[in-house]
């Protein structure tokens, strides 16, 4: 008789709870006590399998959950103690796989989500940006950038159709190849190689466009003296080479340009150019060393090995 009395006063513990609407959800911490999450109104239920935890700026532990309606089929997404929605479909971006370790921050959590055939994105704060096209596939966020302060990503939509996007919702393109992004690191300043007519441009944030080029040789990240957020770009034009720095200055034309991913004391990552026949190292600042008859660089590791000019 006791077993029949506890039974049935669960049944009506848990009948009382779902005639109320709403489930509170909560969340076992670090410390004893409970933290309730959010509530979970009726018809919905946490899509666990895509749900995960962080740590935020602070190191306390934070939640990213999925919510679904079973009838609407609809979604939402709590994050950053924000509840938003509904969505027709969310997927996850740039985080690696599930579960997410607490002790991982925030500064690569994006999540896409898409309402009446629009992308929105939503970072670890709880910052939506957009609208953007459905088919956009986001790629990877430029290293070293916290996309929680700001973001500048690439996508495409298929192999001749690329794209820059923003964190303003700003969208650049379409492009005939994949953009190459430098960026500082809340992408408030930022530049992009784009490929347009088999030509070849630098954007920049300003709304700055330096070109045509007829090709390029990349970007590398080159050491400056204000802060580590610079860059430049390795472009030819007519048979000779231009370095286009991220805060629009141009060196050039020169006979050859050279960049040696080695570190050189203070120096940093140097680009090595040589114009009527002497050699010159270009750091960020507007400054370059030399002119030298020759240059050897010796990498700090032996597996990069020597190189000579």
């Amino acid at each position: 008789m006791a077993l029949k009395k506890m039974i049935s006063s669960l049944f009506l513990v848990v009948g009382f709870l779902l005639a109320s609407g709403c489930l509170a959800l909560y969340a076992q911490n670090a410390a004893p006590s409970k933290q309730v999450l959010t509530n979970l109104e009726k018809d919905e239920a946490i899509v666990s399998s895509q749900s995960f935890r962080y740590a935020g700026d602070d190191g306390a532990e934070k939640f990213c959950l999925k919510i679904c309606n079973s009838v609407t089929g609809q979604y939402f997404l709590f994050i950053n103690s924000r509840k938003t929605g509904p969505y027709d479909e969310i997927a996850r971006l740039h985080t690696g796989l599930f579960p997410y370790s607490p002790n991982d921050d925030g500064s690569k959590i994006c999540i896409s989500a898409v309402k009446n055939d629009k992308q929105f994105l939503v970072t670890a704060d709880g910052r939506v940006s957009g609208p953007f096209p459905k088919d956009l596939v986001v790629e990877e966020a430029p290293a070293g950038i916290d996309i929680r302060k700001g973001w500048i990503f690439s996508a495409h939509k298929n192999d001749a159709e690329h794209y820059v996007i923003t964190s303003k919702g700003e969208t650049y393109g379409p492009f005939e190849k994949n953009c190459i992004i430098c960026t500082n690191d809340d992408a408030s300043r930022w530049s992009f190689l784009a490929v347009l007519k088999k030509k070849t441009y630098v954007v920049f944030s300003d709304g700055t466009r330096l070109g045509p080029y007829d090709d390029w040789s990349g970007q590398k990240k080159i050491y400056s003296r204000k802060d580590d957020s610079h860059g430049a770009y390795m472009l030819r034009k007519n048979g000779r080479w231009y370095a286009v720095l991220t805060d629009k200055k141009t060196i050039g034309p020169l006979d050859s340009l050279d960049s040696y991913q080695g570190e050189m004391g203070e120096v940093g990552w140097p680009l090595v150019s040589q114009r009527s026949g002497k050699w010159f190292i270009l750091i960020f600042d507007n400054e370059e060393l030399g002119p030298y008859d020759r240059l050897f660089v010796t990498a700090p590791d032996e597996s990069s090995g020597r190189r000579s000019y």
